[in-house]
């Protein structure tokens, strides 16, 4: 059972637009104890609040744009989660955009990783949660440039390297007969570059 509350204003400055807004989640549930699966404790409730703040600064309102964000979140399983992100965009003709971006992201614990047991029908538990377990980190950074080189083509560019912490594992149990341990030992690298074109060949026939 979930109650999910929500609010969002947004105030115009001139040129400039500040998004803020903030959230309330409260979530209750109840389980039932499995020879194969279970949870530890069965019934839990949890709550996380969030508050957020987006501005969308005009530099230049006709050619440099930027969007500086932030959201705050205090959950039950990890305290306070802070995850920011900064965007910039410069478009030098109508015909021509580039654009950077940097953020971090967060996954929160769930009771997967802080509450779960598993026997695989042997009788005793062999794989068990953490309360200590951390949310995983994504830190992205992204930037791109497209093309308008014909008003029935455009083409797009856009290379990213994805830096990710704190990954779930499973810890090899340092006592003889003691189960695997829910952790966040792994980490992972991303980085790649996407290439796209999108051409209004007739009315009636658009290719991508």
């Amino acid at each position: 059972n979930t109650i999910d509350l929500d609010i969002q204003n947004q105030v115009n400055v001139r040129v400039h637009q500040i998004v803020w807004g903030g959230g309330y989640r409260r979530s209750a549930d109840s389980t039932d104890t499995e020879f194969n699966l279970f949870f530890a404790p069965q019934n839990r409730t949890t709550h996380a609040t969030n508050g957020f703040v987006q501005a969308n600064v005009a530099i230049d309102p006709d050619r440099v744009t930027a969007i500086l964000g932030m959201k705050v979140e205090e959950n039950d399983y990890t305290g306070f989660e802070v995850q920011p992100t900064a965007r910039v965009r410069w478009t030098p003709t109508a015909s021509h955009t580039a654009w950077a971006a940097v953020s971090r992201a967060i996954r929160m614990p769930t009771r997967f990783d802080n509450d779960i047991q598993f026997t695989g029908g042997t009788g005793r538990v062999l794989i068990t949660g953490n309360d200590e377990f951390a949310s995983e980190e994504l830190i992205a950074y992204e930037t791109g440039y497209r093309s308008q080189l014909a008003s029935w083509l455009s083409f797009d560019v856009a290379a990213f390297h994805h830096k990710y912490d704190d990954l779930r594992s499973q810890e090899t149990p340092i006592e003889r007969g003691a189960p695997f341990v829910v952790a966040n030992t792994l980490a992972a690298d991303i980085t790649g570059v996407q290439l796209s074109a999108d051409a209004q060949l007739a009315s009636w026939s658009r290719v991508h």
